[in-house]
């Protein structure tokens, strides 16, 4: 009976043990990825982390430590939690200590935080402050982390010429530009002509003969004295934050929640930048900089050649080689690139909308035909531009802030297309027209469109970029094709997808160019391109991590993509088609800096959304300075931009009402607004119904003219001359000069010459006589008089040029 039970109780106890590994936990929950199998060799090593993973979450959750020996070749992602928990669902936190760094690699959810923070996360740092009855002492700074970064020697930050000099042997001597930042054993780029190599800084010595520093060093490469560059910029920060969202998202990078309801002063974000050194080191230094945004326009884009197509999977598989990889993303299509699938027959002209921002239809009795106007566009003389109700006249159309609009500028075979404000959407206006040979059907309707005109496009021509790089061919901004019309003349128009707030069938795309639009008196037509292709919907197993990333022929290299017309048909992607994913085509600026202010009570203190003040001991070049191209010539500058346009519509825009634009309530010491004027005049404009008034100062002669409206002074003081034509008058009258008695002439001589003889004049006696002017020249005139001067005779007399 015994053996019996014996064999019962094993029986039961045997497949408990074989379920559970000898696992030995910490006391903090931390668990070995070595007790739960061999993690040497792969693909052993994933199926252990795959266990273990599975065993702990089961198990009450916990932290899993990959050791030392694990396979190099194991990648962790802790990808084991794909639902959104509660608050007690257990979690894994796995900690990657291969090769002696520290990764940690924490819940992809995590757990629910408190209701403040609406959301979860896979780590938290928590600290509650209540050090009751031992209160804090005087001053001091308490903070929840804190990171000691101190760089004490070994970095560089070098960017400069040097003059080399050859020595015996492989040693060179290098007189850089300056010798600061030179240190022994110092690791340095150099370059010269046939010499590209890594150097070390051997020693420093002083030329006595040149008065010059230099160091030397061994380069066996260079044969020759020459002119080369050295450089090394170490980045040695403190943190690091990378994120890459391939996925539609709306997320914060860095988020700082604070909730003030005691008194005291508040920084959310603070920097104190101390400073003995001259900060800037050499070339290429961008200066001393506490707060720092760089936003640039990424033209470089996925492009691959198709390897297969999987429709019944939604697949596309891209053949080794691609580029680019890391920068895969939902939502942007993938376009075929092969000349062969696209439409560029005949040429299209762009018609522009009267105003990118939005106009809305305010008049009630046309309110009903806004969506006939998006579609087929305004015929202007069948528009009433204005509208009477019990209150008065009113513009039937108006911009998006209200201004009237009283005609229509682009007019286009008496049509205009104004982007119309509806349902909480801008209808981008203009209009795509196709030539009547360019062979387009139906069919092109979800097909994408390019203008393919020189200009239109980004190409390499255009310069390469900052840290993204350029385009490696031609970067074309492509549109979905929403709509397609054939209009009796054999033409055809289409409408593309654009995004204002709202993806909306739109008229027409915005050009670099504004020579590029048409209107009546002014057709352009344009090359263009019509090509196949589809939205990316996943992009998980085409994605590969790093710059520049071209997945080989072990990666999956495999995209969804969304259904569409294309597929079945001639223009379907095939094998070894090239394609590439598009750019998003209308891009709204990233902002720098954005503050928005949501006050509810009024202030004690007269504070400002930014504040600027210099407390030091010199003056600073600017408060605020908005920079550009670095030239200060217009016509220069507008030359070589894309758009033709200057880098800054505006350098300040004031878009709401304000107590005053500028106010100056300090004295300033050169003028409360200073105009340089450099190369051209640098006008006032005001606008008005009636069209522009202009101020304006001539930049060679000084001389300040006002045009466009009439000029009303009460009074006017201190006036030397008038004159109706653009040369000025140095004289404007004389008073009580005096004629000889009995005479019957007077000859008059200015205080100052006049250009020319080139003038008008009014002269008046002081007794009844008829005057003649028989003579006028640059420096006076002469009058006659009928009747001979009596005894106190004078003359009054006025100039107008």
């Amino acid at each position: 009976m015994r053996i019996v039970l014996m064999l019962m109780l094993w029986c039961c106890i045997l497949p408990l043990c074989a379920q559970t590994p000898e696992v030995a936990v910490g006391m903090d929950g931390t668990y070995l990825l070595s007790d739960f199998g061999e993690i040497r060799k792969m693909p052993a090593a994933r199926e252990t982390l795959e266990k273990a993973a599975a065993w702990i979450t089961a198990h009450g959750g916990g932290v899993l430590v990959v050791p030392a020996g694990t396979a190099r070749e194991l990648v962790v992602r802790n990808q084991f939690q794909t639902l959104r928990p509660d608050a007690v669902t257990p979690v894994l936190t796995i900690i990657d200590r291969r090769g002696g760094l520290v990764v940690t690699h924490p819940p992809q959810i995590g757990l629910t935080m408190p209701f403040e923070f609406s959301g979860w996360a896979g780590t938290k740092t928590d600290r509650t402050l209540d050090t009751y009855p031992d209160y804090l002492p005087h001053w001091g700074s308490h903070t929840v982390t804190a990171v000691n970064n101190t760089v004490l020697r070994g970095s560089s930050s070098v960017l400069r010429t040097c003059e080399v000099v050859k020595r015996a042997g492989s040693e060179v001597w290098i007189y850089p530009e300056t010798i600061r930042g030179i240190f022994p054993a110092q690791r340095l780029s150099f370059t010269m002509p046939g010499v590209s190599t890594n150097i070390e800084v051997k020693e420093i010595y002083w030329d006595t003969a040149r008065r010059q520093s230099y160091f030397t060093a061994d380069v066996p490469a260079v044969k020759a004295d020459g002119v080369g560059q050295l450089s090394n910029k170490s980045n040695v920060g403190s943190m690091l934050i990378t994120t890459a969202h391939n996925a539609d998202s709306q997320s914060f990078d860095f988020h700082v929640w604070r909730e003030q309801y005691g008194h005291g002063d508040a920084f959310v974000i603070s920097g104190w930048f101390a400073y003995q050194g001259d900060v800037m080191s050499s070339r290429g230094d961008e200066n001393g900089v506490v707060l720092n945004a760089e936003i640039e326009s990424d033209i470089d884009p996925f492009s691959a050649k198709v390897e297969a197509v999987d429709w019944k999977h939604d697949a596309l598989t891209f053949a080794p080689g691609a580029r680019n990889a890391n920068k895969l993303a939902t939502s942007r299509p993938l376009i075929n690139m092969n000349p062969a699938k696209w439409i560029t027959a005949g040429t299209v002209c762009i018609v522009p909308a009267e105003d990118w921002s939005g106009m809305i239809v305010r008049n009630p009795a046309v309110q009903n035909k806004v969506d006939d106007y998006i579609t087929w566009g305004i015929t202007p003389d069948r528009f009433p531009m204005t509208y009477t109700d019990e209150q008065g006249e009113h513009p039937s159309l108006t911009t998006w802030d209200g201004k009237p609009v009283r005609a229509f500028k682009y007019v286009y075979k008496d049509k205009a297309y104004p982007s119309l404000i509806t349902r909480g959407a801008n209808y981008l206006g203009g209009r795509i027209i196709a030539s009547p040979d360019c062979g387009w059907t139906p069919e092109v309707v979800g097909r994408f469109f390019a203008v393919a005109e020189e200009g239109e496009y980004v190409s390499g021509a255009d310069g390469g970029g900052y840290f993204c790089g350029g385009a490696p061919d031609k970067a074309y901004r492509w549109y979905l094709i929403r709509a397609f019309k054939k209009n009796p003349d054999g033409t055809c128009e289409i409408r593309i997808e654009r995004v204002r707030f709202a993806a909306v069938a739109a008229g027409g795309p915005t050009l670099y160019d504004e020579e590029h639009y048409t209107w009546d008196g002014h057709e352009r037509p344009l090359t263009y391109i019509i090509a196949p292709g589809a939205f990316v919907s996943d992009i998980a197993e085409g994605w590969q991590e790093g710059m520049n990333s071209s997945p080989g022929a072990a990666h999956p290299r495999t995209l969804k993509l969304a259904d569409g017309p294309y597929r079945g048909t001639a223009t379907d992607f095939a094998p070894g088609d090239p394609v590439t994913q598009a750019v998003g085509a209308d891009p709204v600026f990233p902002r720098g800096v954005r503050v928005r202010q949501f006050n509810k009570l009024p202030s004690s203190w007269p504070t400002s959304a930014v504040e600027i003040s210099n407390h030091g001991l010199v003056s600073t070049y600017a408060a605020l300075l908005i920079g550009g191209d670095g030239m200060v010539d217009r016509d220069l500058v507008l030359a070589h931009r894309k758009d033709r346009k200057p880098p800054h519509g505006s350098a300040l825009s004031i878009d709401s009402v304000t107590g005053a634009g500028i106010r100056f309530n300090a004295d300033v010491t050169e003028g409360a607004l200073v105009f340089e004027q450099p190369a051209h005049e640098q006008p006032l404009v005001w606008k008005s119904a009636a069209g522009k008034t202009v101020l304006m100062v001539n930049p060679k002669s000084g001389n300040l003219s006002i045009s466009g409206g009439e000029v009303a002074l009460p009074t006017v003081k201190g006036v030397k001359g008038v004159s109706a034509t653009g040369v000025a008058a140095n004289n404007l009258r004389g008073i009580n000069a005096p004629v000889k008695e009995g005479t019957q002439m007077l000859a008059v001589v200015f205080p100052v010459d006049e250009p020319d003889a080139n003038y008008s004049l009014t002269v008046q006696a002081n007794w009844f006589t008829m005057d003649r002017v028989v003579r006028k020249d640059a420096n006076g005139f002469v009058v006659s008089f009928s009747t001979p001067a009596p005894k106190g005779a004078t003359v009054d007399w006025q100039l107008i040029r």
